[in-house]
Order: structure tokens, then sequence, then C-alpha cells
């Protein structure tokens, strides 16, 4: 008989299909709450853990398997791989002649004798392929592609080595390429050997990527470069790489588009590379996300004054984004380049909630006086819930054109939420109080300057109480 202490949580008692929308749901906003929640309530165990494994981030970490234990609850990890909390990541060990996959489900203290080489985690496991809805697929994981790839939501292809990148792709086409299911797709390059396989190789390898790419119907896609070498040698084969892939790999279905890792500075002009890379955006296309700082792809840091890239930039830009994020380079004309951006926008998004423009440091400030006066007016024909200007210049010593470039955003953004003010190092507290004073629709705030204290914060909370203010870089992540 149960007792009124073992008696059902109003939350175990929800219908199937309730429950899994809320686990999903949770799983989505915090893993570790699912994780905790499926270690509390025996009833929803088995339910929690499958949904955490469906729903698990695509890093996937190599393990250590104990040799003396064919189904372990520990595992090992080299400590150095681990950045920040693995735990509900998912892990890959070879036990015997299979690969098996299990679910990262704690920390435990350490062996004294290794501590500095190992962390144990406690693990759950192994899982069986169809209970998977991601796949990481690098050389390892290769065994795995055909029993989880024709399931998988979310894929990541690590192509870092491209010396073994072929047998990769030859494994894809022996699939035939990515699967209609999958809708997130992250793929990590590597450049740094180009020079071991040769360029013509490389170039062939990206070729095959690229088409595999375009048939696919992924809506999300990630392009990472890792391990950048910081050798200008290899700067024009990146771009050759880049370009390739986003002409010729572009799937037609893609909605968000980010690119990272390709943030090196390019001095002058690229042999070869004098012209505008043209890609042909899809209609799908919403967002766009990129760390890009190839001058030669011009939607992205990119001297926007002149006239080809102000025309590129037209062309590129779609009228149904609903986002957009920009790093801009430097320019002989850095008010005329905002304007030109804005002005592009403006005409051309009318749909565009998210902007977020951020300048390269500069000798010289930016007059904030002229763009609130003829550029912060073309907001008002965007329905603009959050604007990112960061690194834009503003300081407590110029308080007036400070105070007219908040005015012109309190009064052509009225449905401005969130604002994104970091990297403007000269304002101070007084600054910000004027600008919640001026904004009192704001509802979420970054900004962080030389001095900031958590006084400060703590004063503005009492101020403003509806609004969360983050005043430093760790508050944001």
């Amino acid at each position: 008989m149960r007792t009124p202490e073992d008696a059902p949580s109003p939350l175990e008692m929800l219908p199937d299909a309730v429950l899994e929308d809320l686990l999903h749901h949770i799983a989505h906003v915090d893993h570790a709450s699912l994780l905790q929640l499926a270690r509390a309530s025996p009833v929803l165990y088995a339910f929690a853990v499958t949904i955490a494994v469906r729903t698990a981030p695509l890093k996937w970490y190599p393990l250590e398997l104990p040799r003396t234990r064919r189904n372990p609850s520990v595992a090992n990890l080299w400590s150095h791989a681990i950045k920040g909390n693995i735990v509900g990541h998912l892990g890959y060990a070879r036990a015997g002649p299979t690969l098996d996959i299990y679910l990262i489900w704690s920390k435990l203290d350490n062996d004294p004798n290794h501590r500095e080489l190992w962390t144990r985690f406690s693990v759950l496991g192994p899982i069986p392929p169809k209970k998977l809805r991601s796949l990481r697929i690098n050389t390892l994981t290769m065994p795995l592609m055909a029993p989880v790839l024709p399931r998988a939501h979310r894929v990541q292809v690590d192509l870092q080595e491209l010396e073994l990148a072929g047998s990769i792709l030859a494994c894809l086409d022996t699939l035939g390429g990515f699967p209609d299911r999958v809708a997130h797709l992250a793929v990590d390059l590597g450049f740094v050997d180009f020079d071991v396989v040769g360029a013509t190789v490389g170039k062939a390898i990206i070729r095959r990527l690229a088409r595999l790419l375009a048939s696919s119907r992924v809506k999300s896609l990630c392009i990472s470069l890792v391990n950048a070498p910081n050798d200008s040698d290899f700067d024009a084969q990146v771009v050759d790489a880049v370009e390739t892939l986003l002409v010729h790999g572009m799937p037609p279905t893609v909605e968000m588009l980010s690119i990272k890792g390709f943030n090196f500075s390019l001095d002058g002009e690229i042999p070869n590379h004098q012209h505008l890379i043209r890609v042909p955006w899809g209609r799908a296309l919403r967002h766009i996300k990129s760390e890009l700082a190839l001058e030669t792809l011009e939607l992205f840091d990119m001297p926007v004054d002149a006239g080809p890239a102000r025309d590129h930039l037209l062309t590129c830009v779609q009228p149904t984004l609903t986002s957009f994020g920009l790093m801009m380079a430097n320019s002989e004309d850095m008010l005329g380049a905002v304007h030109a951006v804005i002005k592009t926008l403006a005409s051309t998004c009318p749909a565009l909630r998210w902007l977020q423009l951020e300048l390269p440091d500069m000798d010289d400030t930016l007059p904030l006086g002229m763009i609130a006066t003829f550029t912060i007016p073309l907001f008002h024909k965007l329905p603009l819930d959050h604007v990112g200007l960061v690194n834009f210049g503003l300081v407590a010593s110029a308080e007036s054109e400070t105070e007219t470039l908040f005015a012109a955003l309190a009064k052509h953004v009225p449905g401005l939420q969130s604002l994104n003010l970091t990297r403007n190092q000269g304002i101070d507290s007084a600054v910000v109080e004027t600008l919640l004073a001026m904004l009192p629709q704001l509802r979420w705030l970054a900004v962080w300057y030389t001095g900031a204290k958590d006084a400060d914060r703590d004063r503005l909370l009492h101020l403003f109480p509806k609004v969360k203010v983050l005043t430093s870089p760790d508050a944001l992540s």
C-alpha cells in the first residue's frame, strides 16, 4: 500500500503526451535540470533519460572504459579534453569489437593516483543506436553512421583531418547523403593539413562536401574552421573553400546560417580574389550569425562604404530575414558604412526584429550625434525588439551626444525590449541610469565598462526592477 509520501506528484500524473512536451521544453531550456528530475523521480526516470539522450548536445566525448567490466557504470575522460560542464553529453568508447554510446550522467571524485590525467564520470549505457537522434561523425564513430544516421535530427561532421575526410564523405555517399530528417548540421573543417594532402585533394574534398550539403534538406547549417593556422599562406585556400561551400553547397531549405572561426585578419588583397563572392542566399534564409573576418566575403567584415560592396549587401540580404548580425571591418568612412548597412536593412527587410552591429577598434570616435540624427530614424521602418551597438564608442564625457542617441532609440524603436551596449568602455553607471530612465520599455540590457562593480548592478536592480542588467562578460555567458 502506498503511503502519502509515496504518492505520485502532479507532474508524474500528467498524460504521457503532455509530459513529453514538458520534458522536451525543460531539456532545451536547462538540460541539467532534466537529469536532476530523472534522479529525483523513479516514475519519470526512464522517460527523462530517453529525452536526455535524444536532446543531448552534439559534442561527443571519447571515453576510456574500465578493462574489467563489459557494461560499466563508470568511465574516464582525459582531463585536458574537457571544456566546461559535460554532464548530459554523450560519450563513445570501444568495447571489444563494437563502439558503444553512453550518457555522461554525473561527475565523480577522481582517482588520486591519476587526478591530473583522468576525470571520472558515472555513465548510463550502452545506448541502443535506435534511441539516438544526434550523431557526431568522425573517423572513430563511422561504424555508427549506418544505424544512427537514418534517425538523426542533428549531425556534426568532423572533417578537421582532411587526409581522413575522404573516407567519411565516401561513407555518406554510400548511405545516400544526409537524410531529410537531418534539420541541424554542423561541419568542422581543418585546413592545417592542406599541405599534407595537397591542394588538389583538399579542393576535391570541399567540392564533395558542397555537393552533399546542396542536396540536403538542412534548416540550420553551421560551418566552423577549427584550429586555424595563423599563417597567411593558407588564407587564399580558406577563401576558396568558403566560396565553394557557400556558392555551391547552400541547402535550399536553410533558415539559419552560422559561420565560425574564420576570424583571422587579411592584410591587403588576396591574389586572384579581387572579385566579390556572389553568394546565392536561399529564399528560406531567416537568420545569419557570422564570425567572418574575410574581407573578400563582402557581406561580413567589409568596407560597406564602397559602392560595389554596398550593392552586394543589397543583393544578398533577403526580405524574409528576421535577424541580422554583422561585425564590420575598418573603413575610412565608418559613419557612412554604418548608415549604408542600416539603410539597406530598413529598405529590404520589413520583418527584421533582431539587429546587432559590432564595430572594430578605431582611433577616431564615431559621431554619435550624426547617427542619432540621420541613421537611427531609419529604424522606425522595422519591428525591432533587439538592437546591439557593440563597440560604438559611447562615452560619459560626450554626455549630450550619448543622450541624443538614447532619445533617438526611444523615439524610433518603440518596441525595443533588449539592448546590447557591450564593449563601450567609456560609459559609467550614471549613463546607464540615464539610459534606463529614457527607455522604460527595456527588459534586458547588456553593458559592461571599466570599473563596473556588483554594487552598480544591485543599485540598477533596485531602481529598475523590471530590467535584467548584465554588467560583466561572465554574466552574459
